[in-house]
């Protein structure tokens, strides 16, 4: 006779499995870039020098025209460093959907972890991580050699939704914020506060550090998948996490149901 406990157990563990499997195979979907590292690598400078912005002729190559210029001002090639191919700017995050095109986080953390940056994402909403976005762009927070940079997310119309610029200083009497924008020619400023209550979503502080070109990159994909998830507003967030519980949830069952099948027509063949 056989034991319900353990019949249940069975099915829970099978199920995990299952789930486990199809997880594996869904998270390579959320990134588009080459996972390949650079092929040069140079020194990255301790004090950056003033940012040139790129300029923007599309929709969606915004993320890797404010890093490539951010490269540039910490003296490293964009071109050489292959920072288009490797943050998949141009290739559909789902397959053969081109509105999906552009930087996703989780190819940016790999990315920059790669090339020897640290990236600390922030909320500018929160008091803490204000300040922290403040003493960073002052040289203050994560730095001592004085004034670092920082990508930050915000939404526009402009390009019909969000939108990578680059922050490159604070002004502690006027709180005003320098910005590198792809859409924008030369550096200009904005009252930080004003946006912060606007349009402004994410931030992600970045400081040298060592690279890393053949290190593991399970983490930085997670916190890049997190911070994807984070810059979405709350309603479609709920949404986009229930498509993707009903996916992995269904997934996971015709996966199961497949290891059965094959299983059977194993045992089938070996009688």
């Amino acid at each position: 006779m056989n034991d319900p406990l353990k019949s249940g157990t069975n099915f829970f563990r099978r199920w995990l499995a299952s789930l486990a499997i199809f997880t594996i195979v869904l998270a390579p979907l959320l990134q588009a870039g080459s996972r390949q590292p650079s092929p040069v690598s140079q020194d990255i400078r301790r004090q950056p020098r003033e940012l040139t912005p790129k300029v923007q002729d599309d929709d969606y190559s915004c993320g890797f025209l404010a890093l490539s210029a951010i490269y540039e001002s910490y003296g490293l090639d964009p071109v050489e460093y292959r920072l288009r191919e490797r943050l998949g700017t141009s290739v559909p995050a789902i397959p053969f959907v081109e509105s999906s095109t552009g930087t996703l986080q989780a190819d940016l953390f790999r990315v920059l972890q790669q090339d020897g940056f640290n990236a600390t994402p922030i909320n500018p909403k929160d008091p803490v991580g204000y300040r922290q976005l403040t003493r960073h762009l002052e040289g203050g927070y994560l730095s001592s050699h004085g004034d670092q940079y920082a990508l930050a997310l915000i939404s526009t119309e402009q390009v019909g939704g969000l939108h990578w610029i680059a922050f490159t200083h604070f002004d502690p009497e006027s709180e005003e914020v320098t910005i590198g924008d792809s859409l924008i020619t030369g550096l200009h400023s904005k009252s930080l506060p004003s946006m912060v209550e606007d349009n402004l979503l994410r931030v992600i502080l970045l400081e040298p550090a060592l690279a890393d070109p053949y290190g593991s990159y399970g983490i930085a994909h997670l916190r890049g998948i997190g911070e994807m998830a984070l810059s979405l507003p709350p309603l479609l967030l709920v949404i986009v996490l229930l498509l993707l519980i009903g996916l992995v949830v269904a997934g996971s069952y015709l996966t199961r149901k497949l290891f059965r099948s094959l299983r059977l027509r194993f045992k089938s063949s070996k009688s």
